[in-house]
C-alpha cells in the first residue's frame, strides 16, 4: 500500500463544523472546500486540513501524534492514511507476458494482435461498432443518456480530440493541487470518457461510446503518469455531487490484501452519494493472474456502497487480470467489456485498443445512464435496475456478479 503521508478524516455527517473546530486546535488551520472555490487546483495542502462537507470527509497533513489526537475527537469516525490509486491499465498488459500470465492469456491481452483480430471478426464485426457495444445491446437501445450527468474521475480529457472538440455538454475541472488544467496528458481518461459517452457517429472508425447524449463532467484526479491521491479523488466526488451528477465512473484502484478493511472515508462518501441520488461505479482492479492468482476487489471499489465492475472478453470469459470476490471480501456487482477495447485516445493517434477493468467500468456507467433516462430512477434504485437487467453468463458470481450489463 503506497501512502502520501496525509490522512483521510471521516466526520459524522451533520457535525463536521463542530469536529473541524476541534481538529483546528490540534493540527492547525481548517478550510471548507467551498471557501477555496475555483482556486482548489492552486491550493497547497501542506498546512491546512480541507473539509468536504457534502461527503463528510476531511483531508489533513497530520503527524503521528496529531493523527491519534484527532481520532479521539467527538464526531470523528475514523482517521486513515491517504493512499495512492492508479489508472487500472498497465503497459505491461499491452506488451504481453508478465509473471504468472500464460502465453494464451497474454495473447488475449496484447494489443494489437492480428491473429486475435481475425478471431474477433468471425464473431463480432467491429466495422460499425465495437464488440462491447454489440455485446451489451447498446445498438438496439433507443436511449442515449439524454439529460443525465456522468462524472468521469480520471486523468482528464483531450478536449482537442475530433470526437470531443464539438461535442456539447462537457465540463472539465482539475482536482489536483497545483494542476490548473483538466487536459489529459496520459490517454487513460480520454479512453474511459469515450467508452462512457463518446459520440454516436465518430469522425472515423466504429462507434465506441455508450451514452452519446449524456453530459460529461471530467474531473482530473489522476496525474499524467496515471496515479493520484485519495484526497483528490474525494474532492472529485464532492464536485460531482455539487454538479448534480447521477453517476460517477472511477477507473482507478489500489491493490488490497485478502481480508483487509475497506476505507471508511470512501464508504461514507459513496453512501452520501447514494442518498443524493448518485451511483458511484468503480473498476474492481487488475491484480489477478488467472488461473493461479485471484486477487480481491481493490480499493476503493471494495466499499459496500460502491458498485464494483469486473471485465470480460468477447468470448464472454472473465479477463485473466480481473479481480474477484475472495473469501468474505467485497463482491463483484456486474461485468462489462474489458479486453481489447477500442476507444478515443490522445491526438494525433486519436484512438487506441487497450484492456483492463478500467475499460469495463465506463461501459457500465454509460449503460447506467441509459437506465437513468429510461426509468427515471437514481441512486440505489438505479443500481437495482442495472443489476436486474444484466445477462447471465453462466459464470461464478464471485467473478462477474449479476453478469454482463445490458442496455435497456
Amino acid at each position: 500500500m503506497e501512502t502520501t503521508g496525509r490522512h483521510l478524516i471521516t466526520l459524522r455527517r451533520g457535525r463536521s463544523v463542530q469536529a473541524a473546530s476541534f481538529i483546528e486546535k490540534i493540527s492547525g488551520p481548517v478550510a471548507d472546500s467551498r471557501e477555496l472555490g475555483a482556486g482548489i487546483a492552486m491550493f497547497s495542502p501542506e498546512n491546512t486540513t480541507v473539509v468536504y462537507q457534502r461527503v463528510g470527509v476531511a483531508i489533513g497533513n497530520l503527524d503521528p501524534d496529531q493523527a491519534v489526537a484527532v481520532a479521539q475527537v467527538d464526531d470523528v469516525l475514523a482517521v486513515e492514511e491517504e493512499r495512492i490509486c492508479y489508472a487500472v491499465y498497465n503497459a505491461d498488459y499491452m506488451r504481453g507476458f508478465q509473471a504468472g500470465v500464460t502465453a494464451a492469456t497474454s495473447a488475449a491481452l496484447e494489443a494489437p494482435n492480428p491473429a486475435r483480430a481475425v478471431a474477433v471478426a468471425e464473431i463480432l464485426n467491429e466495422s460499425l461498432a465495437t464488440w462491447g457495444l454489440q455485446a451489451t445491446n447498446v445498438l438496439n437501445s433507443r436511449f442515449s443518456g439524454k439529460g443525465i450527468k456522468i462524472a468521469i474521475l480520471d486523468t482528464g480529457l483531450a478536449s482537442s480530440h475530433p470526437d470531443f472538440a464539438k461535442r456539447a455538454g462537457i465540463t472539465m475541472k482539475s482536482h489536483i493541487p497545483g494542476v490548473a488544467s483538466a487536459e489529459d496528458g496520459h490517454g487513460h481518461g480520454t479512453h474511459c470518457a469515450g467508452s462512457a459517452g463518446g459520440v454516436a457517429t465518430p469522425q472515423s472508425g466504429p462507434r465506441y461510446g455508450v451514452a452519446s447524449s449524456a453530459e460529461l463532467f471530467i474531473g482530473k484526479v489522476l496525474n499524467d503518469r496515471g496515479n493520484g491521491a485519495d484526497g483528490d479523488i474525494i474532492a472529485g466526488i464532492e464536485w460531482a455531487l455539487q454538479e448534480g451528477c447521477a453517476l460517477v465512473s472511477m477507473s482507478l484502484s489500489a491493490p488490497v490484501a485478502v481480508g483487509a478493511a475497506f476505507s471508511t472515508a470512501y464508504e461514507q462518501a459513496a453512501a452520501a452519494a447514494l442518498e443524493d441520488g448518485c451511483l458511484i461505479i468503480a473498476a474492481a482492479g487488475n491484480d489477478s493472474r488467472r488461473p493461479s492468482v485471484f486477487a480481491p476487489v481493490g480499493h476503493p471499489a471494495n466499499c459496500p456502497s460502491i458498485l464494483a465492475v469486473a471485465a470480460v472478453d468477447d468470448q464472454m470469459q472473465v479477463a485473466a487480470f480481473s479481480n474477484a470476490q475472495v473469501g468474505a471480501g467485497k463482491a463483484v456487482a456486474i461485468a462489462g467489456p474489458g479486453v481489447q477495447i477500442y476507444s478515443s485516445w490522445l491526438p494525433p493517434r486519436a484512438f487506441n485498443t487497450i484492456s483492463g477493468t478500467s475499460m469495463a467500468a465506463p461501459h457500465i456507467a454509460g449503460i447506467a445512464a441509459l437506465y437513468a433516462e429510461s426509468t427515471g430512477t437514481r441512486g440505489q434504485a438505479l443500481q437495482t435496475a442495472l443489476l436486474k437487467g444484466a445477462r447471465s453468463l453462466g459464470l461464478p458470481s464471485t467473478d462477474v456478479g449479476s453478469g454482463l450489463a445490458q442496455a435497456p
